[in-house]
């Protein structure tokens, strides 16, 4: 083997767990959870079904892997986006607003974020650490209002993120199971209003 091939062939050896993760995203994004099998995922990444397993323990370990990195992303993205952004309402108003483009562009992403990673969840599990480490930052979000006096200190904060992503999944669910359509601004503005109606400072 030449010195040029031997390089060429380490590379490839070092990227194929990101190649085998990247197709497996592909498959997740364009067919959902139920269009995923090892065979697909291998022929997609250009490599055999028994190479899959030489980097992921089995087929749950690389889904979890596969979805862990998608989440992390998408963290990633809402901290970036929030930078500057002073109020805890146009924070809201932004993570929810992402949360429908995200649904209306892509839905089978969306059910693995609502749905599947739920079912998955096991304590001390990767996945476990990420929705852990989402719910942190927003109950960080919440902390800084009650500090600048935006909503009531005695909220609960439990109760601020479940009206809200209930709210959410409530009206996603509506428009993927029962195809009704909605106005994303408008109906983000309504939620984000019912928080502030109910947990909003009093003057």
């Amino acid at each position: 083997m030449s010195v040029n091939n031997s390089k060429k062939w380490k590379r490839r050896k070092k990227d194929r767990a990101e190649e085998i993760l990247n197709s497996a995203y592909k498959i997740l994004s364009k067919e959902g959870r139920s269009g995923l099998s090892t065979r697909r995922i291998a022929k997609d990444a250009g490599v055999s079904v028994a190479t899959i397993f030489k980097y992921f323990n089995d087929k749950d370990d690389l889904i979890e892997k596969c979805y862990n990195r998608l989440g992390f992303d998408f963290i990633d993205q809402f901290q970036k986006d929030l930078d500057g952004i002073e109020n805890l309402r146009d924070c809201l108003i932004h993570l929810a607003r992402t949360h429908f483009v995200r649904l209306k562009r892509n839905q089978n992403l969306w059910d693995i974020f609502t749905h599947d990673i739920n079912k998955r969840l096991k304590k001390n599990s990767e996945i476990y650490k990420l929705k852990s480490t989402y719910e942190d930052l927003v109950k960080k979000l919440i902390l800084k209002a009650k500090k600048n006096g935006e909503i009531e200190i005695e909220a609960k904060d439990s109760a601020i993120i479940n009206i809200y992503h209930g709210a959410i999944e409530y009206i996603a669910i509506k428009y993927r199971m029962y195809g009704e359509d909605f106005e994303i601004d408008e109906t983000v503005n309504d939620i984000v209003n019912i928080i502030f109606k109910a947990y909003g400072k009093k003057t």
